[in-house]
């Protein structure tokens, strides 16, 4: 993934929430456009309730992201490894959170 790439890491759960978007986005995750929207969409509500300093509203909502992302592998929607890796960094965010 391009994301574990020997990149500094974000300064906050924000820009690794929009950090992360740019992953979700990239041709190389080899996910649908469908996929992407929704997704990303999920995310992008995470990163509006950290604006807002929701960020029990923001864990819950990227609980939503890995959810949605499992299910994508459990329906072949995804691979295992792209599913792994979104769910890391979703997990850290939440970690900061």
């Amino acid at each position: 993934m391009p994301f574990a790439a020997a990149n500094t890491p974000p300064s906050s759960p924000a820009a690794a929430i929009a950090d992360l978007i740019q992953v979700v986005g990239a041709s190389s995750t080899g996910l649908t456009a469908g996929q992407i929207s929704s997704l990303t969409d999920k995310l992008n509500n995470a990163l509006a309730s950290i604006d807002a300093g929701l960020n029990k509203q923001a864990v819950n909502q990227l609980q939503s992201f890995i959810n949605s992302v499992q299910s994508s592998v459990k329906t072949g929607k995804m691979s295992a490894i792209t599913a792994q890796a979104l769910i890391d960094a979703a997990n850290a965010i939440i970690a900061e959170l």
